[in-house]
């Protein structure tokens, strides 16, 4: 069950764009991204590791996920 929300922004192609998640303990993720009409669905098992799970959605998303649908 996911039980947290976020809102954040993310940066991409010079833009500051709204980022709305919710997030499951181990790094169950759901992230959508309006202005781009996307949506990112991550699992994963890393149970009380808040650290490094987080990090799919801080670092993996802006650095290496919207940079490959550029490719698209």
């Amino acid at each position: 069950m996911f039980t947290v929300r976020w809102r954040s922004q993310v940066k991409y192609l010079g833009e500051e764009l709204d980022v709305v998640s919710v997030t499951g303990n181990g790094g169950q993720l759901l992230i959508a991204i309006p202005a781009l009409e996307l949506l990112i669905g991550l699992t994963a098992g890393n149970f009380g590791d808040f650290r490094t799970w987080i990090q799919f959605r801080d670092k993996l998303v802006p650095e290496r996920l919207l940079p490959a649908i550029d490719d698209l």
